[in-house]
């Protein structure tokens, strides 16, 4: 069939035709080649990429289960310091009406009161105030308030 077809076209144009084709197959298995080696760098991006975000997902996951346990504590601490500051409230309360840290203590441990430390709770009316005020003011601080 060659031995036909160089005599129909020549030697010169069938020669450059299989050379031609020659060529065109070479550079579609080069592209074949280009184009696996393309996919398979892609497919290692690709990789990397869901490595990234595995790994970010799971930083991500860590830092949640950190801010909940910090909200837990916050809350905690809120409630605890809540409670705490009206404890403390009430001790420098009762410490202005003169009663010592023992004695708190020991009403606290008894769940008792004590009578006769509680009088000084009467004495804190508005009347007591006043007169507790007008008292403490000297004679000579009241002559110059009138004149």
């Amino acid at each position: 069939m060659k031995g036909t077809l160089y005599s129909l076209f020549g030697n010169s144009e069938l020669d450059k035709a299989e050379k031609r084709i020659a060529d065109l197959e070479q550079e579609a298995e080069r592209q074949q080649y280009l184009s696996e080696k393309e996919k398979n760098e892609i497919r290692k991006e690709v990789v990397l990429l869901q490595d990234t975000v595995k790994g970010r997902d799971r930083a991500i996951a860590e830092l949640k289960e950190t801010v909940q346990v910090y909200e837990e504590e916050r809350n905690w601490i809120k409630h605890f310091f809540s409670g705490f500051y009206q404890l403390l409230n009430i001790r420098l309360m009762l410490r202005k009406m003169d009663f010592s840290d023992d004695r708190i203590a020991e009403m606290y441990r008894t769940e008792t009161p004590r009578e006769e430390r509680l009088k000084p709770i009467r004495d804190y009316t508005r009347e007591n105030l006043r007169k507790r005020t007008v008292k403490s003011v000297s004679p000579r601080t009241r002559r110059s308030d009138h004149s």
